[in-house]
């Protein structure tokens, strides 16, 4: 089982999105900082990378292109995270997608599942899913 590593430097937004991804079914490692982040990428086990690129973040684009000019990371899709107006016209040239913050937690998994195969979650039953996401069972 491959994992999702989330590079975010807020303690409760990295929190926030171990919760969403691991209630989905996915593996996650979270750091709050790009060299430590840049470390495990590296290492080897990553599926996909979800990074902060926004405001006094701007180091998540400098990550990112580092993981891109890296043979052993460039290929491992990433989702950028930026405020609203706060990322430049380059940063979705760097990143597979990207999302502006703030964004419901459907909406990071949708962009995941669009770059992940199915088999990189472990099976979750929707009567668990659902509560977890905010969503009354229907």
């Amino acid at each position: 089982m491959k994992t999702i590593l989330v590079i975010e430097g807020d303690a409760m937004v990295r929190r926030f999105l171990r919760s969403a991804l691991e209630a989905a079914g996915y593996w996650v490692s979270d750091v709050s900082n790009d060299a430590e982040g840049l470390a495990i990428a590296a290492r080897g086990g990553v599926a996909l990378i979800v990074i902060d690129c926004m405001g006094t973040h701007a180091g998540g684009l400098r990550t990112l292109q580092t993981l891109r000019n890296n043979t052993t990371t460039a290929l491992i899709p990433v989702i950028a995270m930026s405020g609203l107006g706060q990322y430049g016209y380059d940063l979705p040239f760097w990143a597979n997608a990207c999302l502006v913050k703030p964004f419901r937690p459907a909406q990071l998994i949708r962009k995941i599942e669009a770059l992940l195969p199915e088999d990189s979650r472990v099976p979750v039953r929707q009567d668990e899913l659902l509560p977890a996401l905010g969503v009354a069972a229907l």
